[in-house]
Protein backbone atom coordinates (compact mmCIF):
# COMPACT_ATOMS: atom_id res chain seq x y z
CA UNK A 1 0.00 0.00 0.00
CA UNK A 2 1.39 3.25 -0.85
CA UNK A 3 1.11 6.12 0.97
CA UNK A 4 0.07 9.73 -0.58
CA UNK A 5 2.44 12.28 0.46
CA UNK A 6 0.85 16.10 1.03
CA UNK A 7 3.34 18.91 0.34
CA UNK A 8 4.47 20.64 3.53
CA UNK A 9 4.42 23.86 3.50
CA UNK A 10 7.54 26.21 5.16
CA UNK A 11 7.12 30.63 5.74
CA UNK A 12 9.65 32.55 6.80
CA UNK A 13 7.91 33.07 10.25
CA UNK A 14 8.44 29.38 11.41
CA UNK A 15 11.94 29.36 9.71
CA UNK A 16 13.70 32.28 11.37
CA UNK A 17 11.48 31.00 14.57
CA UNK A 18 13.62 27.46 14.10
CA UNK A 19 16.94 29.26 13.71
CA UNK A 20 16.44 31.72 16.71
CA UNK A 21 15.46 29.00 19.21
CA UNK A 22 17.50 26.29 18.21
CA UNK A 23 20.64 28.10 18.27
CA UNK A 24 19.72 30.28 21.45
CA UNK A 25 22.06 29.67 24.58
CA UNK A 26 19.17 30.55 26.97
CA UNK A 27 16.87 27.80 25.47
CA UNK A 28 19.62 25.09 25.26
CA UNK A 29 22.74 24.11 27.07
CA UNK A 30 24.70 23.11 23.58
CA UNK A 31 22.52 25.05 20.65
CA UNK A 32 23.04 24.08 17.40
CA UNK A 33 25.54 26.14 15.52
CA UNK A 34 24.29 28.29 12.40
CA UNK A 35 25.95 25.91 10.18
CA UNK A 36 24.07 23.63 11.60
CA UNK A 37 20.49 25.30 11.16
CA UNK A 38 21.42 26.66 7.61
CA UNK A 39 21.77 22.53 6.78
CA UNK A 40 18.60 21.68 8.27
CA UNK A 41 16.36 24.36 6.92
CA UNK A 42 18.65 23.48 3.02
CA UNK A 43 17.51 20.03 3.79
CA UNK A 44 14.18 20.51 4.08
CA UNK A 45 13.56 23.40 1.04
CA UNK A 46 15.66 20.18 -1.12
CA UNK A 47 12.42 18.09 -0.68
CA UNK A 48 10.06 17.80 -2.96
CA UNK A 49 7.18 17.89 -0.54
CA UNK A 50 8.19 21.18 0.73
CA UNK A 51 6.21 23.98 -0.32
CA UNK A 52 7.54 27.88 0.37
CA UNK A 53 4.50 30.18 1.40
CA UNK A 54 4.55 33.64 0.46
CA UNK A 55 2.26 36.78 1.69
CA UNK A 56 -0.15 37.64 -0.90
CA UNK A 57 -1.12 41.21 -1.64
CA UNK A 58 -3.90 41.68 1.17
CA UNK A 59 -1.69 39.78 4.00
CA UNK A 60 -1.33 42.41 6.36
CA UNK A 61 -4.94 43.32 6.20
CA UNK A 62 -6.34 39.98 6.54
CA UNK A 63 -3.52 39.26 9.68
CA UNK A 64 -5.14 42.54 11.19
CA UNK A 65 -8.38 41.35 10.80
CA UNK A 66 -7.28 37.78 12.40
CA UNK A 67 -6.03 39.36 15.07
CA UNK A 68 -9.28 41.26 15.62
CA UNK A 69 -11.55 38.39 15.38
CA UNK A 70 -9.37 36.61 17.66
CA UNK A 71 -9.87 39.10 20.23
CA UNK A 72 -6.25 40.02 21.23
CA UNK A 73 -4.38 43.06 21.55
CA UNK A 74 -1.24 41.89 19.77
CA UNK A 75 1.60 40.66 21.83
CA UNK A 76 2.04 37.09 21.39
CA UNK A 77 -0.33 36.66 18.81
CA UNK A 78 1.13 38.78 16.26
CA UNK A 79 3.33 35.24 14.77
CA UNK A 80 0.64 33.25 15.02
CA UNK A 81 -1.23 35.41 13.20
CA UNK A 82 0.85 35.50 10.02
CA UNK A 83 1.40 31.96 10.20
CA UNK A 84 -2.85 31.48 10.13
CA UNK A 85 -3.45 34.08 7.54
CA UNK A 86 -0.44 32.24 4.98
CA UNK A 87 -2.15 28.81 5.73
CA UNK A 88 -6.07 30.43 5.22
CA UNK A 89 -4.93 31.79 2.23
CA UNK A 90 -3.29 28.65 0.69
CA UNK A 91 -6.02 26.44 2.37
CA UNK A 92 -3.01 24.81 3.78
CA UNK A 93 -3.51 22.94 7.65
CA UNK A 94 -0.95 23.79 10.71
CA UNK A 95 0.43 21.53 12.71
CA UNK A 96 1.55 22.73 15.79
CA UNK A 97 0.89 21.57 19.89
CA UNK A 98 -0.08 25.67 20.57
CA UNK A 99 -3.90 25.81 21.01
CA UNK A 100 -3.80 29.36 20.48
CA UNK A 101 -4.34 28.75 16.72
CA UNK A 102 -7.93 27.69 17.13
CA UNK A 103 -8.49 31.34 18.00
CA UNK A 104 -8.46 32.02 14.44
CA UNK A 105 -11.21 31.40 12.49
CA UNK A 106 -11.41 29.51 9.22
CA UNK A 107 -7.74 28.12 10.27
CA UNK A 108 -7.64 24.46 10.38
CA UNK A 109 -5.38 23.07 12.06
CA UNK A 110 -3.84 19.61 13.50
CA UNK A 111 -2.61 18.86 16.80
CA UNK A 112 0.06 16.01 16.27
CA UNK A 113 0.86 15.36 19.77
CA UNK A 114 -2.32 14.63 21.45
CA UNK A 115 -2.85 10.93 21.56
Amino acid sequence: MSQRRSPGGACHPVVFAFARISTSRRAFAHPLSLAQVAGIIQSWSDRQVTRVLYPGPRHIHNVLELLVAAGSHGGHLVTDAQIAELAIAQRAEVHTADRDFQRFPGLNCRFPLDI
